[in-house]
């Protein structure tokens, strides 16, 4: 069953416009459901926030308990390819932070990427 709204309806209109402030804003005010979560998570990463594939990933979680793969292989193949593009960016300069703390910032997200990436696999096989 999709949960479209007006409100839902109305966010993805400010998406395609490149209203990505508006398109957030409508989405995080129609609540916690897979539809919502997945057009909030692409406004986020519009603006180039870290909430993006937070949502994203509980629009995935959604999609999966109500049974439609389709939705759920959608998003996990958008996770997984989003979160390869985060992990080939350099880390960013900061004069003060030792090299070590980088690499451990730089490790655990890759962690965290290997997780969604094999969730992907998951989706794909069928599991």
């Amino acid at each position: 069953m999709v949960e479209r709204t007006a409100t839902i309806d109305s966010g993805w209109d400010a998406l395609a416009r490149g209203d990505w402030k508006r398109a957030r804003k409508l989405f995080a005010a129609a609540g916690e459901n897979a539809e919502a979560l997945e057009g909030l998570g692409l406004a986020a990463w519009w603006l180039d926030e870290e909430a993006a594939l937070d949502a994203r990933e509980r629009a995935y979680r959604l999609y999966r308990e109500r049974g439609d793969a389709r939705a759920a292989g959608g998003i996990a193949t958008w996770l997984a390819l989003a979160l390869r593009e985060v992990q080939s960016r350099p880390p960013p300069r900061r004069r003060c932070a030792p090299a070590s703390s980088r690499r451990s910032r730089r490790s655990a997200r890759a962690a965290g990427g290997y997780r969604l990436e094999n969730t992907f696999v998951y989706v794909v096989a069928g599991g």
